[in-house]
């Protein structure tokens, strides 16, 4: 999780001065131990005698945000701006309420001209690689939290961002002290507890991160963030149905959440309703969660679904869905909706009770057929799909992605013809594969996923690192090897080999700090067994 500076406390060295001073100090103490309230009446007393006062209207800009007020922060925050120009955190905290909106573009003027203030703004630097990071500018975001370390090497959200980005254990201690440190100095901010816990998280102290998510939401019993963050602790260690639970408060962070007049479904019984079910994150994501789709056409009159639009005829066709969306077209009337990711809570999911028929996608006859009298030229080769990168703007696609180069040792292993399924950026690659290697790259035809799942399904094998094709491949039933950064995505759990979600993928995880060719080594020995054992079969049944 990317940690930024939210809040800025005012000291004794303020640059503002007036007869106000004191009754500002009193109201900047209520905001910073979360009663905004108070701190609101304050600063409205202050602006009654004082309208110039920067500070006042800074601080209500910044209680406004707290409270998800954003047009609002921004009105009381730029009219400070305008008063006093020459104030960097002004500018800081008009970027956090832009990138809380969104607009991530605006948000980096802002601390771009922070930083121009002040070059020596650790924080802006700090905020600044997060929007980097956010945009998938991967290697810019790193060099504004190496700079802003270098300002302040003991800076605790700079220090967990580079140790995210990079999952550097050094960085993370250093982040977790550093956190510390500024609980003893702020015990009332529960955002401290939260960057702890999440950093806690990331170096495996999963007891020490809950007690941190806990101290934050006993401050702030309400706050959606520290439950949220909470949440991905728990179902990264498996504990689903409290995980699933905790989750839930997602939708009180989002800025963007989607409202609709229809309330939102409890998985109740509605045999007379239309249920509305709809995408809310990736496509994987969507591919994960589509599978409760007929559990829940069985308690609903009607059931349809909206999904991203490169998904639509794959899962147009799935069991109990009554019509299909893309995300964009004109919804029919609901009695009932609910995000995919609300399913597991609602079906109060555990890992003995995860919904694995496999397969639930299915590829299209036509399609597929099609598909298969074209690989049929390669005759009895092993087929093995190859996906290496996911999206570049995903916030850990640095860790999750890998080269194809790295994927060398694989070309050396005979018999084997690789299918490339990479798509965006990284499929330049295709152009110059590993020496030895035998890649064939027909993703110029694949429009959709209806049309990759038809070739998926013709495969023996699919390796993939974390993105949308070792989705698709686990719910096709495909064998998939997932290849996994040392610090997983929570869906992967820890240590296991196996995937509850998809009982015919293995899990390849990076065991340290080396990178992704330990990992290649180790599939490309299983590929050698797996090659050799075919070679027997053949063998035997050619003798017999």
């Amino acid at each position: 999780m990317r940690a930024l500076l939210k809040r800025l406390f005012c000291d004794s060295n303020d640059d503002q001065r007036s007869a106000s001073e004191t009754d500002f100090a009193a109201a900047n103490a209520q905001f910073a131990a979360g009663r905004y309230e108070e701190a609101r009446t304050a600063c409205e007393l202050i602006l009654k005698k004082f309208p110039q006062h920067a500070n006042a209207l800074w601080l209500l800009g910044m209680i406004c945000s707290e409270k998800q007020e954003m047009e609002r922060a921004s009105g009381y925050i730029g009219r400070a701006i305008e008063i006093a120009p020459k104030v960097a955190k002004y500018r800081l905290s008009l970027g956090y309420v832009r990138q809380e909106e969104g607009e991530f573009d605006r948000a980096a003027e802002c601390y771009r001209a922070a930083i121009e203030l002040d070059s020596h703004y650790a924080e802006a630097w700090n905020n600044l690689g997060c929007v980097m990071q956010m945009q998938g500018k991967l290697s810019q975001a790193a060099d504004c939290f190496r700079q802003a370390l270098e300002i302040n090497p003991n800076l605790a959200q700079a220090n967990q961002n580079l140790g995210e980005l990079i999952h550097d254990p050094h960085s993370l201690e250093i982040a977790a002290k550093g956190f510390r440190q500024a609980i003893e100095a702020h015990p009332g901010d529960a955002n401290l507890y939260i960057g702890l816990g999440n950093t806690l998280r990331d170096l495996g102290k999963f007891s020490e991160a809950f007690e941190a998510f806990d101290a934050a939401i006993a401050l702030k019993p309400d706050y959606a963030e520290a439950h949220f963050s909470k949440s991905l602790a728990l179902l990264l260690q498996g504990d689903l149905v409290a995980g699933w639970k905790e989750h839930e408060w997602r939708w009180q962070r989002e800025a963007e959440r989607r409202e609709f007049q229809a309330p939102q479904w409890d998985g109740q019984p509605m045999p007379k309703g239309t249920l509305f079910l709809h995408a809310e994150q990736g496509l994987g994501d969507t591919m994960q969660f589509v599978r409760y789709a007929p559990l829940a056409a069985r308690l609903c009159g009607r059931l349809v679904v909206e999904c991203q639009p490169p998904l639509k005829t794959l899962i147009e066709n799935m069991p109990g869905i009554a019509q299909t969306y893309s995300q964009g077209e004109f919804l029919p009337e609901f009695d009932a909706h609910l995000p995919m990711l609300s399913l597991p809570y609602v079906f109060n999911t555990s890992l003995e009770t995860i919904p694995a028929e496999i397969p639930y996608l299915h590829a299209d006859m036509s399609k597929f057929a099609d598909w298969r009298v074209r690989l049929a030229a390669d005759g009895d080769a092993f087929r093995v799909g190859l996906c290496w990168a996911g999206r570049p703007e995903h916030w850990d696609d640095a860790n999750r992605s890998a080269a194809l180069d790295v994927f060398a040792p694989q070309g050396e292993v005979r018999g084997i013809v690789f299918y490339s399924l990479q798509k965006g950026p990284a499929a330049k690659q295709v152009a110059h594969p590993p020496v030895g290697m035998c890649l064939k790259d027909m993703t110029a035809e694949l429009h959709d996923f209806s049309m990759t799942a038809a070739l998926v399904a013709n495969l023996d094998l699919v390796i993939s690192v974390d993105t949308s094709i070792a989705h698709l491949s686990g719910a096709l039933g495909v064998p998939i090897w997932t290849m996994l950064p040392r610090v997983p995505d929570w869906r992967w759990l820890l240590h296991r080999e196996d995937s509850p979600w998809y009982p015919g993928m293995r899990l390849f995880r990076q065991e340290d700090l080396s990178g992704w060719h330990p990992v290649v080594l180790r599939m490309t020995g299983e590929l050698g067994k797996l090659m050799a054992c075919r070679s027997v079969a053949k063998r035997c049944k050619a003798a017999g």
